[in-house]
């Protein structure tokens, strides 16, 4: 009785490592059913714990075996589960209490198996080139085995013969040709057939070579076809980047052609010369601006006038239809106002436009100040040459040229300037409002309008030009409000 008590506790114990006390709701035959053998089988094989491999005792294997064949215990798929599941739980718990029997290390059995694997794929390797060798050599001694099989007499008899004949009848034909009586060796019906044939297989080739032909005379077509598209295209774009505008319709309002009142031109033939340049430009109205400076002038505006009209006239003589309107290029002085006022200075053709000019190296607070003065007065500055002066183009997001134009002053800019990229980029933020050649003589300083205008085509869209070089000069004749 306590012997069997024994074997039935280490049973329970080895149950609990499991998870499971079998219960007894479900009975049949004593027998081991699928799940308890799915349980055993589970048992099998080695375990490991804290680097150490361990296998179940077979005793305690046994005494569940036998647990399991009685009568009245039958495992449930649900209670294999458990089971299965609590036997790699509990490894280290069977080991302490030793239903498990350690067998040796992780790392031994690992080296062992790596060993024997190494050594099963050496013999395999070994036994596939002592296959390939006997292969070989047995496929070598069958070719050397193999000799050809000597003819009997009676063949090489026959062989004789026919090399006889066959010689015989080449000689025949050969005297044949020699003669000129060689014969057809075929039938009339098969000469026409394979003449027939040659025909036929130069005529494909002919249609070969012809659809060759127009092949490649479609892709050559399409090629070009394909050029002159993108010939147009790139001729459109052009055409859309490079607007053209009438090119006898310019106006030029700021210029010093007026002889010998400042450091323009030097006299009248010069100034006639400037002139006709000017008319191949494209100019057919023109501001002369001579410099006016408080204190420093040359001539008073009478006299300026009387030298317009005089130009006027001797144009007119020579055959240059040009308009000839009259202001001044003023260096801004604080009396600046009072002489406009008085008529000592003069605006943009009589309107309340003034082209006013500051030093290049004046601070920005000076020139803000002076042309705020001039709008409060009732003038509507236009600032000569903007890209010259420093103090505006510090800053590359151009708050001041901004801030001016907020104010109420216009933006002038010399058309020669349009070379330099930083210029371009200017009118193209929409910046400048005007444009003039700031002409002083016919050397470095010509009437070059048309050239500027074919730069600024590069950087503005026809709208934008038409704004700058037609519409906004028109009213400053006018005297009307951009």
């Amino acid at each position: 009785m306590h012997k069997k008590r024994k074997v039935m506790v280490s049973v329970w114990m080895l149950c609990g490592m499991l998870g499971l006390l079998p219960g007894k709701n479900i009975y049949a035959e004593g027998s081991i059913n699928s799940n308890e053998a799915a349980v055993l089988a589970a048992l099998d094989g080695k375990f490991t714990y804290d680097g150490n491999e361990y296998v179940v005792d077979p005793s305690y294997k046994e005494a569940l075996r036998a647990y399991f064949s009685k009568d009245g215990v039958d495992l449930s798929a649900s209670q294999k589960s458990r089971c299965i599941n609590e036997i790699a739980g509990n490894v280290g718990q069977a080991a302490a209490e030793g239903y498990l029997v350690k067998v040796g290390t992780a790392s031994e059995t690992k080296k062992n198996q790596k060993e024997e694997k190494k050594k099963t794929s050496s013999k395999k390797q070994r036994k596939k080139t002592k296959d390939t060798k006997k292969k070989t050599k047995k496929n070598t001694d069958k070719k050397n085995t193999e000799s050809p099989k000597p003819l009997s007499k009676k063949e090489k008899a026959r062989l004789e013969e026919k090399w006889k004949d066959q010689i015989a009848a080449i000689e025949e034909d050969a005297k044949q040709i020699r003669e000129g009586t060689a014969k057809p060796t075929a039938e009339p019906s098969q000469i026409a057939a394979t003449e027939k044939t040659i025909e036929d297989t130069k005529s494909n080739h002919a249609d070969k070579s012809q659809k060759a032909e127009n092949s490649q005379t479609r892709i050559t077509v399409a090629l070009g076809l394909l050029a002159m598209a993108g010939v147009f295209f790139m001729a459109f774009r052009i055409w859309r980047r490079h607007p053209r505008l009438q090119e006898d319709c310019y106006t030029d309002l700021h210029t010093h052609i007026l002889p010998g009142v400042d450091d323009g031109s030097k006299n009248m033939e010069e100034t006639l010369a400037m002139l006709r340049k000017a008319k191949e430009q494209g100019i057919r109205t023109i501001i002369a601006t001579p410099h006016y400076k408080v204190g420093q002038q040359k001539k008073t505006a009478k006299e300026l006038q009387q030298i317009q009209n005089m130009v006027q006239q001797t144009a007119k003589q020579e055959g240059i239809t040009m308009e000839i309107l009259l202001g001044n290029e003023l260096y801004y002085n604080s009396e600046i106002c009072e002489r406009l006022d008085k008529g000592e200075a003069l605006t943009l053709a009589g309107s309340r436009y003034v082209l006013v000019e500051f030093s290049v190296s004046c601070e920005y607070g000076e020139m803000y100040h002076g042309l705020r003065k001039l709008i409060q007065n009732g003038y509507i500055p236009i600032l000569a040459h903007i890209e010259r002066y420093a103090c505006l183009h510090k800053d590359r997001k151009k708050e001041k040229i901004k801030e001016l134009i907020r104010l109420g002053v216009y933006m002038q800019m010399n058309t020669d300037s349009l070379k330099r990229y930083a210029n371009r980029k200017l009118v193209k933020e929409g910046y400048i409002h005007f444009f003039g050649s700031d002409c002083h003589n016919m050397g470095n300083r010509k009437p070059n309008m048309q050239d500027g205008i074919k730069e600024l085509g590069r950087s503005v869209d026809r709208e934008q030009l038409e704004k700058i070089v037609l519409e906004h000069p028109k009213k400053v004749r006018e005297d009307k409000y951009l």
